[in-house]
């Protein structure tokens, strides 16, 4: 009314704004699951030795209200917080298997790599009573899959880790450990637990790109190659980095030069470039 006058303005703390938008989205990916606003995109993982079969890593997208395609670093914690990876790993899981049948049916062979989380990791026994259902109702070869389980969840909950990765591997799936070599005793999880398939720490490729290679990396690279274990290297952005790698003892390669994560790319017989 005039004069000089306050009034003390409240505002939400950020620990409950926070709260706020976990709230909303549990309740977008709840919604999310029923209509399936979900949504897979997929990005090469190319042979630096000439391997002419197509991998693939899948990678998980939100499709919002305008068709525009979320990452998972705006909604897995909320996810987590609301215990819902079990589902939603059910869900990737399931695309890639149909990813797989409708690509068999154009006679092309593919290979996906999908993510575990802990959640999913925790009830091993519950994904893979659930997987031999989905394999059921469509037949595909168990090779086809890889599953990615992340060296901290392995150390974490290394017995729930080794007895699904076992599980899968006698089912004939196979394993993958990603951003392997983040602690010096990481080559000790490869003797409890069996890995068809070694995905680097970022840190390392730079490590090698930067011709700077520490004892731990070397100790890496030649305990895989003694167990005749392929290695990936990911988020490489040239050229020249792949003749390097190379001749340091990497297999594979990934990253946005290679390929953008692309989800039209399994809609038509497109098929991952060799090298």
């Amino acid at each position: 009314q005039g004069g000089n006058a306050c009034r003390k303005c409240t505002v939400d703390s950020p620990a409950d704004a926070s709260a706020g938008a976990h709230d909303v989205w549990v309740q977008r990916l709840r919604d999310g699951l029923d209509q399936d606003r979900f949504s897979l995109a997929y990005q090469g993982v190319t042979s630096l030795a000439g391997d002419s079969q197509p991998y693939f890593d899948v990678l998980l997208r939100y499709v919002d209200d305008r068709g525009a395609l979320v990452r998972p670093g705006e909604f897995l914690p909320a996810a987590e917080h609301a215990q819902m990876m079990p589902d939603i790993d059910r869900w990737v899981v399931q695309r890639a298997i149909d990813v797989i049948w409708q690509q068999k049916a154009k006679n092309t062979e593919i290979i996906l790599f999908v993510k575990l989380s802990p959640a999913t990791i925790e009830a091993g026994d519950a994904f893979t009573e659930w997987l031999a259902q989905a394999i059921e109702q469509r037949p595909i070869d168990p090779s086809a899959l890889i599953f990615s389980f992340r060296e901290d969840d392995v150390r974490s909950n290394s017995r729930a880790s080794g007895q699904l990765a076992q599980a899968l591997a006698d089912a004939g799936y196979r394993v993958a450990l990603t951003h392997y070599g983040s602690t010096p005793k990481a080559v000790q999880i490869l003797d409890r637990m069996p890995a068809h398939f070694i995905k680097l720490a970022p840190d390392f490729a730079r490590q090698i790109l930067g011709r700077e290679q520490d004892e731990r990396l070397a100790h890496i690279i030649a305990s895989a190659r003694e167990r005749e274990i392929p290695l990936i290297a990911e988020q490489i952005e040239d050229a020249n980095s792949m003749a390097r790698l190379w001749q340091a003892g990497i297999n594979y390669v990934q990253g946005h030069f290679i390929q953008e994560p692309d989800t039209e790319a399994l809609t038509d017989d497109t098929a991952a470039p060799a090298l």
